[in-house]
């Protein structure tokens, strides 16, 4: 692919162009030296990188650093990509001394980009692993606007494509995290956002306090971070936040599909695991018929919320404290908000019906979810629910009654077994029998 060189470097404040510092975008040469050039000209303070539309190849075990108040962009995620070499690591990273200190990078911004791997052909959990973006110990950053995967697309779509959706299902695509606040090395993570990224064939799509980067025994919190309309197709886990102690990020709006194990792994596969507090999940769209869970709550987990919509496909588990959970039922589209696994719903009434036999007709003076009532003999009724308001029999039923207007005491009882459809209650005077009472009221409590 021919492209212009386009120099700016007589405009002050203009950005930094790739092509200024010998990078090629032709996906043949190496252009991670020409990249990194063009970022380490940026002045203390900050400026902008501009990559033109080409594919450029970098080399993931050198990757490409950046430094604080840079912003990366090109022509548009489908026309200015970054192509991998088959090697394992990362394409943009931060320098960081595990042993520290280290200097605070924060307000980095890499928009209208692509980022292609390129793994072996078979997937498998031995093989090298590349990273799209390892934003550990980058704190305030913004990733606007890119697609990330195995799938070559736009200007790579002439690369080899996976043989299958598995062996698509290889690499990270955005991951955040710190270490440990008492670490000698912490320098930040946190406050991190990703918007209309699209993640297509990768292991992970977008995953916080990822344990596979963290050192045994230290920590890691990446708090207050975003993911938002953005999507992950064909991974093994679609949106992770392990760290106990990450809290408040929000993740909102996003599609979750095709989740499934990668060959050869024997991993839980998660469209949704979070393991932390005070996280909200909002909106958005799952659907993934292999995934394990659609939704995982750990024991760790605390005080989130999650109103969202999930497709039944998998199930999901609330293994922590105080967790909400809101969601509408994608089979029977019932509503449900649970709290410590406890749904709520359960302790709302689902129909109740106030009525009387005048001696010639059923007089229904309040009702919900009952269509009507029978009067099958003196004494003796049926109550007709709506259509759904009980999926099954487990429900409880409260029955009340004036037998006449003395006082005169009197038994109200279930005649036969229950069913969703109706219930029968029998009236009964205390020694006479069945009798048409005054008034009776019925109230149903049961499942949503």
């Amino acid at each position: 692919m021919a492209i212009t060189k386009a120099s700016y470097s007589l405009i002050n404040g203009a950005p930094f162009n790739v092509l200024d510092f010998g990078a090629v975008g032709d996906g043949v040469a190496d252009d991670t030296a020409a990249i990194q050039a063009a970022i380490d000209a940026v002045p203390t303070g900050g400026g902008a990188v501009y990559l033109p539309q080409g594919l450029y190849l970098v080399d993931p075990a050198v990757g490409i650093n950046v430094v604080a108040g840079l912003t990366v962009f090109g022509d548009g995620r489908y026309n200015t990509q970054l192509v991998a070499k088959p090697v394992g690591g990362n394409i943009f990273q931060r320098q960081v001394n595990p042993s520290g200190p280290n200097a605070y990078i924060d307000s980095v911004t890499v928009r209208e980009l692509g980022v292609i791997f390129r793994h072996p052909t078979v997937a498998n959990p031995s093989n090298y692993y590349q990273v799209a973006f390892q934003f550990r110990h980058v704190t305030r950053s913004l990733i606007e606007d890119v697609y990330i995967g195995n799938y070559p697309t736009g200007v790579s779509s002439s690369l080899p494509q996976p043989t299958n959706q598995g062996n698509s299902r290889q690499g990270y695509g955005v991951s955040f995290g710190t270490f440990g606040g008492s670490n000698p090395a912490y320098c930040g993570g946190e406050v991190n956002t990703c918007r209309r990224v699209f993640c297509a064939g990768v292991r992970y799509g977008f995953t916080l306090d990822n344990p596979e980067f963290i050192a045994p025994g230290d920590g890691s919190a990446s708090y207050a971070c975003v993911i938002d309309n953005s999507e992950v197709s064909a991974a093994e886990v679609g949106i992770s936040q392990y760290g106990q102690y990450g809290a408040g990020s929000t993740f909102s709006n996003n599609v979750i599909q095709a989740i499934d194990q990668m060959p050869g792994s024997s991993d839980t596969a998660y469209s949704l695991l979070i393991e932390g507090y005070e996280n909200y999940v909002f909106g958005g769209y799952n659907e993934s018929p292999f995934t394990d869970y659609e939704l995982f709550l750990g024991l760790q987990s605390r005080a989130n919320r999650i109103n969202t919509w999930l497709s039944n496909d998998g199930p999901y588990q609330d293994n922590g404290t105080g967790n909400v959970i809101e969601k509408i039922d994608g089979v029977t589209n019932k509503w449900s908000l649970s709290i410590n696994n406890r749904n709520l719903v359960n302790g709302i009434a689902k129909a109740w019906v106030t009525f009387y036999w005048d001696g010639a007709a059923i007089v229904v003076l309040a009702a919900y979810n009952v269509n009507g009532v029978v009067r099958v003999g003196a004494g003796d009724y049926r109550i007709d629910f709506g259509l759904g308001t009980f999926d099954d029999a487990n429900y409880t039923a409260a029955l009340a009654g004036n037998v006449d207007s003395s006082g005169t005491p009197g038994t109200i009882t279930n005649f036969t077994n229950k069913s969703t459809a109706n219930y029968r209650i029998l009236t009964n005077k205390i020694g006479t029998g069945l009798t048409d009472f005054l008034q009776v009221t019925a109230t149903f409590w049961g499942n949503p």
